[in-house]
């Protein structure tokens, strides 16, 4: 993203099958994730909730309201790196 925007330098997506599901990842990141945290937005409605650390933008989608927004394509120029496991402990499974 450093090359494509001046907002962030690094856009992480997931998404979740239900309002529940996607605030309990909400609370895990802010839990876990030793940075700060300067805006929260869209938790109470839990459809899509942003966390704003500054060089990193969090998005949190419901899976229905990520189809639906696509941010992917928005974003379709910038390298992608896929996460396709993050167990508690340890390091995330990386894709390629």
């Amino acid at each position: 993203m450093k090359d494509l925007n001046w907002i962030t330098d690094y856009l992480f997506i997931c998404s979740a099958d239900s309002v529940i599901q996607v605030r309990a990842i909400t609370d895990s990141i802010i839990e876990n994730f030793n940075h700060r945290l300067y805006s929260l937005a869209g938790y109470q409605e839990g459809k899509w909730v942003l966390m704003d650390y500054g060089d990193v933008m969090v998005h949190v989608f419901h899976q229905v309201t990520r189809d639906f927004y696509n941010l992917e394509r928005l974003w379709a120029d910038a390298p992608e790196e896929k996460i396709l496991k993050c167990p508690k402990k340890g390091k995330p499974y990386r894709k390629g």
